[in-house]
């Protein structure tokens, strides 16, 4: 499953079970440092946005059979844990009910030093909760004739004519400012100015 997409096959090689040997090496170390010390604090806003984001994404991915891109953000939000300074409680117990579809044995025992009851398989799969799913910004790339010339950090719902104005305002844009009025704007995702700037 981590190898390929589940309905496409793949080469297995023992190189690739050696990664997701070491994977859940890291994931047993991490749930053995905190098991007796895990603070019941509540969690920041970052933390929570990296958690419900990390499942849904799994949660989805799973739905849709993609196996091997549930277990890409199981990795790379293992990274984000490894990184803190102290975990959570609902960070590594969440974290362990993400996992058990995919490593059904490990995650049983970890689940089971953890103080918890039999069986991590009979407990609910984590619900994301939609508050920490929306970004607080999204980068927009602008680009005037062609070419991108910097990025801007907005909003998700900032109107068009916002972005505009935030463009003009750019440190970075002024040497291509050299008409009053943008003629034409292109795009969502990317921000084309055209005949913004010199040609």
């Amino acid at each position: 499953m981590f190898l390929g997409p589940y309905d496409q096959g793949g080469v297995f090689l023992e190189r690739g079970i050696a990664g997701i040997q070491r994977f859940l090496n890291r994931v047993w170390q991490l749930v053995m440092k905190y098991q007796d010390s895990l603070p019941s604090d509540e969690l920041d806003v970052e933390s929570q946005e990296d958690l419900h984001q990390t499942i849904y994404k799994v949660r989805e991915d799973i739905q849709a059979l993609k196996y091997n891109t549930a277990i890409a953000s199981l990795m790379s939000y293992l990274n984000t844990l490894e990184a803190k300074e102290y975990l959570s409680q609902v960070e590594i117990k969440s974290y362990l009910l993400m996992l058990a579809p995919f490593a059904p044995h490990i995650t049983e025992e970890l689940w089971s030093r953890m103080g918890e009851s039999y069986s991590i398989h009979q407990q609910s799969f984590p619900q994301a909760n939609p508050k920490f799913l929306v970004q607080a910004q999204v980068t927009i790339a602008v680009q005037i004739n062609g070419r991108t010339r910097t990025t801007l950090q907005l909003a998700p719902d900032a109107s068009q004519e916002e972005a505009v104005a935030l463009a003009k305002q750019s440190q970075s844009l002024q040497r291509y400012l050299n008409e009053p009025e943008v003629r034409r704007v292109v795009g969502s995702s990317v921000l084309r100015l055209i005949n913004f700037a010199n040609q």
